[in-house]
């Protein structure tokens, strides 16, 4: 009997939660923002209007906290009731640099509203009800060099390491789903120094002629988990080219989600920080050579035509694709989205660094000692940014509090104003799968000379 009514109070409990989701999905909400693209000039005045509305009629008596942000650090946190009008937030800046703007809705008894359906766009931020930002004179946002004096001579070396590394692949060929007809895939290994070889999945055209494709590779984010099986296929069949879908870790392809997360537990030491005063020793250093040797990898490729090389990869692959830009001039166009890992020196321009040092506890130590910020800096997006010269898109949603826009700007402002380079925004989006690199679909629309493929994953 006992079983039967927990049983039974376990459905109810569930009823009342799907009721609750439903009212918050009525909840709706109107942001206009002036300018609409959130793009100003210092001293220019950023105004924004927020309307929430329920059942599509503006509500009154609703608690709502909304919280201002300057740089990632707290402006002002103020919770009110709406009276039906909008809610109308100003903000002036006399120096370039990024505001943020979110709001989240509370129940009578002060709990925050989960997932209310009304415009927040995050996967990872059900509860906001909006988030924004705006960007003050982008173009001004300038790092303050942190860039070794050996910087080339320490990635002159450590590319000589690898070379001294003999290259052997593993294929292990793999059946292919319906929808990606007319290729064959494989499973790679492919060895490299450091803990783990390059790990992922290769996916080329059936039947191809020598030297008549080109060449995508894909780095991945930070996520444990298998590398995406399915960009390979998909930009193998769309873009008719050899695609290569390369994990970040190295680890084994194939195996459970939850074999990667325990895994994980294992590889990414201090959170990523382990050894990081030695930027030879440094737990995250490997992954670097793993992102030049799935290069050198893919031109080994008999199919492959010789000059036509595209890099994709957002957040963490963001920082990988840097690092292949800036060190393989054999790449031609570079799709960088929301990069991590940019301006670790930003503390010495008021902003705050990224990467695994972004929390404050970590930042600070950036700064008390110089050996940790000399390592951090051989890894740095800005001094990889300050090489690159091929075609590069990059892309910044206003509401990324992961990996900074004006720290991302820092980045695009550092590469070579003789490089053709784009930058894409969106002050509504933010970081987890939400900002698209608009310039670089466009581009990707006219064509990449032989070369069609789809947007970066993130």
């Amino acid at each position: 009997m006992f079983k039967k009514s927990l049983f039974l109070l376990l459905i109810l409990m569930e009823v009342m939660m799907e009721i609750e989701a439903a009212e918050a999905l009525n909840y709706s909400m109107d942001v206009k923002l002036t300018p609409e693209n959130a793009i100003l000039k210092s001293g220019e005045t950023f105004k924004a209007s927020i309307l929430l509305k329920k059942d599509g009629q503006p509500i009154s008596g609703q608690k709502m906290v909304i919280t201002t942000k300057w740089e990632a650090t707290v402006l002002k946190k103020e919770t009110l009731l709406t009276d039906g009008k909008p809610v109308e937030i100003t903000y002036t800046s006399d120096k370039p640099g990024w505001f943020y703007c979110c709001a989240y809705l509370l129940d009578a008894n002060d709990k925050v509203i989960q997932n209310p359906g009304t415009g927040c766009r995050q996967l990872k931020k059900k509860h906001l009800a909006t988030e924004f930002g705006a960007i003050f004179s982008p173009e001004k946002i300038i790092a303050v060099s942190n860039e070794p004096d050996d910087f080339d001579a320490f990635w002159a070396a450590e590319r000589a390491k690898l070379n001294q590394c003999k290259m052997k692949a593993k294929l292990v060929p793999l059946p292919v789903d319906p929808e990606y007809k007319g290729i064959d895939c494989f499973a790679i290994e492919v060895t490299c120094l450091g803990r783990a070889p390059v790990t992922g999945y290769l996916a080329i055209p059936q039947n191809a002629k020598p030297k008549s494709l080109p060449a995508v590779v894909d780095y991945e984010s930070m996520v444990w988990q298998d590398a995406p099986k399915y960009i390979a296929c998909r930009t193998a069949v769309n873009a008719k080219a050899i695609a290569l879908s390369v994990s970040w870790h190295g680890m084994e392809t194939g195996h459970p989600a939850d074999w990667y997360v325990q895994e994980g537990k294992k590889f990414y030491l201090e959170g990523g920080r382990y050894n990081a005063e030695d930027p030879l020793k440094w737990v995250q250093h490997d992954m670097f050579y793993r992102v030049l040797r799935a290069l050198d990898y893919v031109k080994t490729r008999p199919e492959w035509n010789g000059k036509d090389l595209v890099t994709r990869g957002g957040s963490l692959g963001g920082i990988e694709n840097l690092c292949a830009a800036a060190l393989d001039k054999d790449i031609t166009i570079a799709f960088i989205s929301v990069p991590s890992a940019c301006d670790y020196n930003a503390q010495a321009s008021g902003r705050k660094p990224q990467g695994v040092f972004r929390a404050p506890e970590n930042a600070k130590k950036l700064l008390e000692n110089p050996a940790l910020a000399k390592s951090m800096a051989y890894h740095d997006g800005i001094n990889f940014a300050r090489r690159i010269t091929c075609e590069t898109y990059v892309c910044t949603g206003f509401s990324d509090e992961s990996c900074y826009p004006s720290n991302v700007y820092s980045m695009f402002n550092a590469i070579p104003a003789t490089t053709k380079k784009f930058m894409s925004t969106n002050p509504f989006t933010g970081h987890f799968g939400t900002t698209r690199n608009t310039a670089g679909e466009k581009r990707i629309s006219e064509g990449l000379n032989t070369v069609t493929v789809l947007q970066d994953p993130l």
